[in-house]
């Protein structure tokens, strides 16, 4: 066991480094000077002011001069200062990564209320009409883009009828019911795909699950199929779905940027987009490289616990 631990961290701590050097690489591609962002449009750009800025930033070091300077700086928790909003790299995440945890986890919460009830009938009565009537909507729902679903929200809530905010945030302190408008259509539009995946997943762990002989035996029995459904069956079917679900939290908290600036929701995803279009680097390097940490950390922590569920991983070795 603590060798299985020791290799998913040193998998951890390799994949944090590709990620972050391979962030700084490209960032630093982005075309444009940075000098520019910093400097205000009427402020003169003589060579001396330039030079001036370039040596203070150290933009004229080489890039692994550079880039293990601000990793060794990032490691001891500082992250650099935005060149837009002057802020601390670190403040600018801690400022709006509730608005992406929250949008994150609602999204997940109303895929599970619709998916796990939706995959236990169609594996409960498979092959009948409501299984293909269900397994049609889910494949439907799979095919659409978040981005599409949520346009049509959009359309439908925000313009059309007039009931749900198309756009903007309000916060859970100020309003619980304003917050809660708000984060509705931004978290179904996200849910959708999550819904259909989940939906599938538990269908056909289920459908395998049903035919186990301690299930054969729960029925013969006379256990009623609710209890033997939701005791005897869903629990072992639930293995897949605890894996895909640390998978989905962790792409979820980085594939939230198209739907915050759908929504106007000032969350990381759109400071990310923002940093980008501003060539605010540090901002772009700080966001994905902790997006990526938490990535990462939530696979590292599924797999242990299926090396705590599942004895065989143990035995052989990870």
């Amino acid at each position: 066991m603590p060798q299985i631990v020791l290799s998913r961290v040193a998998r951890l701590l390799a994949t944090l480094f590709a990620v972050s050097f391979i962030t700084f690489f490209m960032t630093s591609l982005l075309p444009g000077d940075v000098v520019d962002v910093i400097l205000p449009p009427t402020a003169p750009r003589d060579p001396e002011t330039v030079a001036a800025i370039r040596a203070e930033l150290r933009l004229d070091d080489p890039m692994l001069v550079r880039y293990f300077g601000w990793l060794g700086d990032a490691l001891q928790g500082d992250f650099g200062r935005s060149f837009v909003s002057q802020r601390p790299v670190l403040d600018e995440i801690t400022a709006r990564l509730p608005i992406t945890i929250q949008l994150t986890f609602v999204a997940i919460l109303f895929s599970l209320i619709a998916a796990v009830p939706a995959g236990v009938i169609c594996a409960y009565r498979q092959g009948t009409w409501i299984d293909k009537s269900i397994s049609g909507v889910v494949q439907v729902l799979l095919s659409i883009p978040a981005f599409v679903a949520g346009i049509f929200l959009i359309w439908f809530f925000g313009v059309k009828t007039n009931l749900l905010p198309a756009t903007g945030w309000v916060r859970i302190s100020e309003s619980p019911w304003g917050n809660f408008k708000t984060v509705l259509l931004p978290a179904s539009s996200l849910a959708f795909v999550q819904l259909a995946i989940f939906a599938r997943l538990i269908r056909a762990d289920m459908i395998t699950t049903l035919q186990e002989n301690y299930v054969l035996s729960a029925r013969a029995k006379g256990l009623s199929d609710r209890y033997i459904l939701l005791r005897h069956a869903l629990r072992p079917s639930s293995l897949s779905l605890i894996t895909v679900l640390g998978l989905n939290i962790g792409s979820l908290l980085g594939g939230t940027v198209v739907i915050e600036q759908l929504f106007a929701l000032p969350g990381l995803g759109r400071r990310l987009l923002e940093g980008i279009f501003n060539r605010d680097l540090l901002v772009v390097q700080g966001i994905v490289l902790f997006v990526a940490s938490a990535y990462v950390i939530i696979n590292t922590l599924v797999d242990l616990v299926y090396v705590v569920v599942d004895p065989r991983i143990r035995r052989k070795g990870g």
